[in-house]
């Protein structure tokens, strides 16, 4: 639901794992934002371990494409945004990032086309 009190139902985000036993989950997906579909829309991801992890090898999947995460590091029970490319942290219209977020972007856009094509299940 987004804060205009629109309700979507969306397919589902994949998300692999990269290390047998990492602890990262997806706790808020951002799939109608008030700003631009094509930059703003985001998966925040966090660590539930007591180190920090590489989200290497994780990927984000919908119906027709996927993207595997870099390797970049998440501390112990930090946050972390997959975005798209064009990202703008700050737009004016949607939630500013917490601080100590890694934003991970993506080539493109989430997926193949962005969030309003992926699944709801998480791998």
């Amino acid at each position: 639901m987004d804060r205009a009190g629109n309700r979507a139902d969306s397919s589902a985000v994949r998300a692999a794992p990269a290390a047998k036993g990492a602890q990262v989950v997806i706790t808020e997906v951002l799939a109608n934002p008030a700003g631009s579909e094509y930059t703003q829309e985001f998966v925040e991801l966090q660590n539930l371990e007591a180190a920090a992890v590489s989200l290497a090898g994780m990927l984000i999947e919908d119906k027709t494409g996927s993207d595997v995460l870099p390797d970049v590091f998440v501390q112990a029970a930090g946050f972390a945004l997959v975005v798209a490319a064009s990202f703008v942290a700050d737009d004016g219209k949607d939630p500013v990032p917490r601080d100590g977020t890694v934003i991970v972007p993506v080539s493109g856009r989430i997926g193949a086309d962005g969030l309003s094509t992926v699944a709801s299940r998480f791998d």
